[in-house]
């Protein structure tokens, strides 16, 4: 009896032999049988795709019961695309892969290579995910969503006039940010400043630049000179009184632009405090305030000078606050959101600061102007643990605390004006360098 292996998953005798059929081999080069190429079946015989019947019978490959010669070593048949029929042979002495094509009468050895195609493989092309770019306004914003409920920042206003005292007086508290304003104490516009601020960024710092003294586009007095003003005028295009409170922007906006144009996110606030009793001339009329517009126009006024900054700088990012008392004119136009408090016992502007997380929530909300003892002058007896326990206790989403200058005729607001300042040195609050956006 002959001991003959073929291509199948199972034994079978036919006549005296034995068939140890095993199942086909395919190489991971060549593509899974197309019905131009054949494999043998586990079976003894297979009806190629045009009808022809390829058999193993007596040691040899039958084709529609014709002889085609010993072939008791193949281990694969196939036909190609033209119809011809091969076999690989593992006949003892001849290459790992032997291919035999049928030529009428004969079978003749190639001696490789396999005729099937090899199709190229299919490359996929690499994923590239490009980077996540981000502008300097949107790293900001992350920050300080980042660090919500955990640190604040230790930020410094600045007066122009007194810039070297100010920093002098919180030296070694190094603040994250420094804050200027354009319009500091109600003066006429002064961007002296901005060299400061541009070399504190360089330093990994953040700067604000403010312009709460903002002046009266109309009558062309100061922030507390309501005269003249019209809402409804100011804030409808094509009124004089709208083209001259565009061009008050507009020159904002051209005292922030050396900073923007460095990529350096810029925070401004203004039209602060509207609800301060006495009132500016952008001020929201009825108790408290006793400003000539209705929380609508207010809302309406700071849209149209956000989106005039927004246009003309590419890393604004535009803040409000209120005085501490109402909430109810917040323009959802802001980025940031929060309040100004001059007190020894910052807890007690809680239910304010209640409020505005209800008013704007998930905005950052900061202490834009902080300041111990009242708006007139500052407590040097302040411990300024009462107020990192006040924040940890009652307010804290609180993200940043701006402390005043020490500007003249009222002293004593600046940080280093106050006792225990070496907590401010350590967690929960960051300074210079512990910020990643300078």
């Amino acid at each position: 009896m002959t001991d003959h292996t073929l291509i199948a998953p199972q034994d079978i005798t036919i006549g005296p032999d034995v068939y140890h059929i095993l199942a086909p081999e395919v190489p991971p080069t060549r593509p899974p049988p197309s019905p131009a190429w054949t494999m043998m079946p586990p079976a003894a015989s297979i009806v190629m795709d045009d009808g022809c019947v390829v058999a193993v019978l007596a040691g040899e490959l039958q084709l529609d019961g014709a002889p085609m010669g010993s072939t008791s070593f193949v281990d694969l048949v196939v036909k190609d695309a033209a119809g011809k029929i091969w076999h690989r042979s593992t006949a003892p002495g001849l290459p790992a892969d032997s291919w035999w094509g049928w030529t009428g009468a004969s079978w003749s050895w190639t001696g490789g290579p396999d005729p099937r195609p090899v199709t190229p493989p299919v490359v996929t092309p690499p994923v590239v995910t490009p980077p996540v770019t981000t502008s300097p306004k949107d790293r900001a914003l992350a920050f300080f969503a980042g660090i919500r409920g955990k640190s604040w920042v230790l930020a410094q206003q600045v007066h122009d006039s007194m810039f070297e005292r100010d920093m002098d007086v919180s030296a070694g508290l190094h603040p994250a940010m420094l804050t200027a304003d354009l319009y500091m104490d109600f003066q006429p516009y002064s961007s002296a400043s901005i060299p400061a601020l541009r070399a504190h960024a360089a330093a990994n710092g953040l700067v604000a630049v403010s312009a709460i003294g903002l002046p009266n586009p109309v009558s062309g007095g100061n922030a507390l000179d309501q005269s003249g003003v019209s809402a409804v005028q100011i804030t409808t295009p094509g009124t004089a009184q709208y083209a001259a409170f565009v061009a008050l922007a507009d020159r904002v906006a051209a005292g922030l632009k050396p900073l923007d144009d460095l990529g350096i996110p810029v925070f401004h606030r203004a039209l602060h405090e509207a609800d301060m009793a006495g009132g500016f001339w952008w001020s929201v009329g009825g108790t408290p305030g006793s400003g000539m517009f209705t929380t609508a126009q207010y809302v309406a006024l700071y849209g149209i000078y956000a989106a005039r900054l927004r246009a003309a700088l590419k890393h604004v990012i535009m803040c409000w606050s209120t005085n501490g008392n109402r909430v109810d004119h917040y323009p959802p136009t802001c980025d940031i959101v929060g309040f100004d408090a001059y007190t020894s016992a910052p807890a007690g502007y809680g239910a304010h600061y209640d409020a505005l997380v209800a008013k704007a929530p998930g905005k950052p909300i900061w202490m834009c102007e902080f300041g111990s003892g009242s708006w007139q002058h500052g407590d040097r007896a302040f411990d300024c643990q009462t107020l990192i326990d006040a924040i940890r206790s009652r307010m804290p989403a609180i993200s940043l605390v701006n402390a005043w200058s020490d500007d003249p005729g009222h002293t004593g607001w600046a940080w280093g004006s106050y006792a225990n300042t070496s907590v401010l040195t350590r967690a929960p609050v960051l300074g210079l360098g512990q910020t990643p956006l300078g």
